[in-house]
Order: C-alpha cells, then sequence, then structure tokens
C-alpha cells in the first residue's frame, strides 16, 4: 500500500525526518506501508510537535476510511426544484453554504449545483433570472460507495471538484461529500462547524450528554473520547436502530458499548433526541 500523492510531498518531507535516526532512506519512503509509517511516527513523539503527529496520522488513517462514514446523509440536503421560481430565490436569501443542490421534480432527481458566488455575480450585473440560473448548473459529480477517502481526495484532484453525491451500486444517492470534509479528517473541524457540533452534543450538569442521533459516530467518539465500534451504521440513530431492529419509544433505555443511551424523543422516521451516560464499564 503506497502512500496517496494528493499529500505525498508532506509526508515524504516529514517521513525524511522521522526515518533517518532509524537507518532508513529517504528514497525508499514510498515503499513503507502506512502501519510502519504510523509507527515511526509514534516513535518520533520528542522530534515532533504533538499537533503535528496528530495530523501525520489522521493522514495516514484516510486510508481506512470510508466516504459514507464521513458524508452528510441525504435527509440532511438543502436543496430546491429548479422548476419553483419562488423558493429558489428564498433559498438564495437564506442558504449560509457556498453551494446549493438542484433537483428536478423530486429531491431524488438531483440535477447538478449552484455556486452561491456565481448567483451574486447575477444579482451585481442585474442579470438574475431564470435562464441565466439554469445555465450556472454544473452536472453532479458521482462518487461509489465505499471509496477510501485516500483514494477520494487524489479524486477531486484530478477532476477539480469539491464536492461529490456518494451513491449505491444502484445508483441511489446516500449523501453529500466535500472536500473541506476530507480536510476536517486531517487538521480536525473548521471553526465555522464548531457550533454546530456542540448543538449536536451538550454536556449535561450530571456529566451525563444530550445528543443530537444524527451526529455521526466518528464525531460522537472524538468528542466523548470513546471507541463506539460501528460496522454497517455511520450516526448514533443508525447504530440505535440497528442494535433494536425496530423504531424504539421514548423512554427506553439501552446500553452499546459501556454507555447508556436513554432515549428521549422520538419521530416517525426515527430517534430525534438521546440522553448518554457513561456506564464506566
Amino acid at each position: 500500500m503506497k502512500i496517496f500523492n494528493p499529500i505525498i510531498w508532506l509526508i515524504s518531507k516529514v517521513s525524511q525526518f522521522i526515518l533517518k535516526p532509524f537507518g532508513l532512506q529517504a528514497s525508499n519512503v514510498d515503499n513503507i506501508s502506512a502501519e510502519e509509517l504510523r509507527m515511526a511516527v509514534l516513535d518520533a513523539k520528542p522530534m515532533v510537535s504533538n499537533n503535528y503527529q496528530k495530523m501525520l496520522l489522521n493522514i495516514i488513517d484516510l486510508e481506512k476510511v470510508k466516504v459514507e462514514d464521513i458524508m452528510v446523509p441525504h435527509h440532511e440536503f438543502i436543496s430546491v426544484d429548479i422548476n419553483n421560481e419562488d423558493e429558489l430565490f428564498e433559498q438564495f436569501k437564506r442558504i449560509q453554504h457556498t453551494r446549493l443542490l438542484i433537483f428536478d421534480g423530486t429531491e431524488d432527481n438531483i440535477i447538478g449545483t449552484i455556486h452561491m458566488r456565481d448567483i451574486t455575480n447575477l444579482y451585481a450585473k442585474e442579470e438574475i433570472n431564470l435562464s441565466a440560473i439554469k445555465a450556472l448548473i454544473r452536472a453532479p459529480y458521482f462518487i461509489p460507495e465505499g471509496t477510501r477517502l485516500s483514494l477520494q481526495l487524489e479524486h477531486f484532484k484530478t477532476q477539480k471538484r469539491r464536492l461529490g453525491l456518494v451513491v449505491d451500486e444502484y445508483g441511489e444517492v446516500l449523501g453529500l461529500l466535500a472536500l473541506e470534509d476530507i480536510l476536517e479528517e486531517i487538521v480536525g473541524q473548521f471553526t465555522s462547524n464548531q457550533s454546530e457540533i456542540i448543538e449536536e452534543i451538550s454536556l449535561q450538569e450530571d456529566g451525563s450528554y444530550l445528543v443530537d442521533p444524527r451526529v455521526s459516530i466518528r464525531e460522537l467518539n472524538t468528542a466523548l473520547n470513546i471507541n463506539l465500534q460501528h460496522d454497517e451504521a455511520n450516526t448514533l440513530n443508525g447504530l440505535i436502530l440497528e442494535q433494536l431492529q425496530s423504531l424504539p419509544q421514548s423512554n427506553l433505555s439501552l446500553k452499546i458499548g459501556g454507555l447508556i443511551i436513554e432515549i428521549l424523543q422520538v419521530s416517525k422516521q426515527g430517534v430525534r433526541l438521546v440522553k448518554i451516560t457513561k456506564s464506566g464499564k
């Protein structure tokens, strides 16, 4: 397994410095496995700052993480029907993201994305109209489910894309992945998204946590410093439903991986709010 290309320069340069004391030549860096490189980074702790070491380990771990592990699930998309002109212009006023998903007729029929910078330019030129908007729609870029983040980072680079739709083997859209999501796996959450995480996981005075179960298991593991195992589920909601095999009622409690999870609110779509307490066992 070779080190992936988009960050080969960073890995190579740091690896040359780290591996030199171990008698390894810089010319052999590309032939080192990810696990060997991980061990070298860990052994080089006295020579590398904690933040830099963590970033290097995160880069190496991109080989293990798949796109569906960090994507935004389909039901959380912000999108608008190209045929609904009133809603389209309303979204332009209130959207807080740089790109808007556009669908035709149904939310499953996504026809592309519009960059809000281009919409701003239309307003500035006083050329805003439906025809001009349609001309700005960029065809969607699809990412197969199961793609490793290390490989997708390379694909984003070669395809000159920053956003993609994750699809399963039948072509059904599962989620949305942005280049920034992968970068966050390396350097941590960007400041602009911290408030969203705080809202999803709220520490209570008694040491428990109120959690929006739509939070990803990876984010939950990081925030609570735990290691919930998950094979199929990507969110806490999915993990709960996977364990129970049915939609639960409120006030039900279950134990998963050393956590006591009390279900506080449910809806027809799934669990809406839970309370998590570390059992200590």
